[in-house]
């Protein structure tokens, strides 16, 4: 037996006009400059969620410098120094390895100055790890050949929707069997969901609601987490249809797996 699943523009002043009713600017907003070089402050960009696409997710950050305006002797560089802006993480999935651990990335401007809010990125993939994590961006100040580092630090969350977890996983197209014997449905998952638990449920032919006949859990299996669901025979029988829920696990989101239904071969 087998088993398949279901599956013109007008006038420049028209176009000023309307810039100011938008209030658009193609100035950067100003900063507050300071007297001294007090210290680099970081926006929070919050909790970003992990795209279920390819198209990455760039997360603005501002950077603010506390200190005196540029002048001839006075600049301020944000990669001058080694290391540079760092991503640090501090929570995650205990069951996913350190060495697996996929971070978010960080970029800006070589160059900054305390006159602006100055936008960093951070961008985070279908691929980055959810958890807890650290930004830290440290800024040289150069003044008169004197050196000065400051670094400023903002925590923030990532986090993995259903569905991205979903578009990560594989399920089989079919699941083979015989008629009253145990199946087995074979899964694999990104390692960030191991330790979630796996509920099958069954309806059988004719009835009208569904029943759990399984659970088990997602180990992990170095990059990656498996699993193998069973179908007890006397559940497997023709006409049967059943699907998977997947648990939620720190910082990631379950969702509903494929429905398959018992056919003839």
């Amino acid at each position: 037996m087998r088993v398949t699943k279901k599956v013109g523009f007008g006038s420049l002043a028209a176009v000023s006009a309307a810039a100011l009713v938008l209030g658009l600017s193609s100035a950067p907003a100003m900063a507050a400059v300071k007297p001294t070089y007090e210290g680099v402050t970081l926006s929070s960009p919050g909790t970003i969620k992990t795209p279920s696409g390819y198209t990455a997710t760039n997360k603005t950050v501002i950077v603010t410098i506390n200190g005196p305006a540029i002048s001839s002797n006075n600049h301020y560089y944000g990669y001058l120094q080694n290391p540079g802006p760092s991503v640090t993480p501090l929570k995650w999935n205990s069951r996913v390895k350190t060495q697996y651990v996929s971070k978010p990335s960080y970029s800006s401007s070589s160059t900054l100055d305390p006159a602006l809010n100055n936008a960093g990125s951070l961008r985070v993939s279908s691929y980055t790890t959810p958890g807890r994590y650290r930004l830290a961006v440290p800024v040289t100040r150069s003044q008169s050949g004197t050196v000065t580092v400051k670094t400023g630090t903002v925590d923030f969350t990532v986090t993995a929707t259903g569905a991205t977890s979903k578009a990560r996983s594989y399920w089989p197209s079919s699941v083979f069997g015989r008629i009253g014997k145990t199946a087995k449905l074979r899964a694999s998952f990104p390692d960030y969901l191991a330790g979630a638990k796996l509920r099958t449920y069954v309806k059988l032919k004719g009835k009208k609601k569904y029943k759990k006949v399984s659970t088990t859990t997602v180990r992990a299996s170095g990059s990656l987490a498996k699993a193998t669901i069973k179908i007890p025979g006397r559940y497997f029988k023709k006409g049967a249809k059943f699907y998977t829920k997947v648990g939620s696990v720190p910082y990631a989101s379950g969702y509903k797996g494929p429905t398959y239904r018992l056919k003839k071969k």
